[in-house]
């Protein structure tokens, strides 16, 4: 299914949720086309987990991210004490 189609098929089940007071789990696994693949997607932590993309916001790049942050600040630190040092 193309992204737009989806957005607007997916926005279209949160609004009728909202006014309906129904899980979107629910209907999303009710759905034709999305079904219960597209309504496990919705569990805690799942949406987060595929974020893969270097860079990204998922827990595999990040923790890539923080061992580069940690080396840049380690060497970020060397150089000011070496400048403190040649005082």
């Amino acid at each position: 299914m193309p992204f737009r189609q989806a957005h607007a098929r997916v926005g279209a089940l949160v609004s009728k949720s909202i006014r309906d007071s129904i899980s979107l789990a629910k209907l999303v696994e009710a759905d034709d086309e999305l079904g219960k693949s597209a309504a496990e997607l919705l569990q805690p932590g799942v949406g987060v987990s595929r974020r893969t993309t270097q860079g990204g916001s998922g827990p595999v790049p990040g923790v890539a991210q923080s061992a580069e942050l940690g080396a840049a600040l380690t060497v970020m630190r060397t150089r000011i004490a070496a400048l403190n040092n040649s005082r």
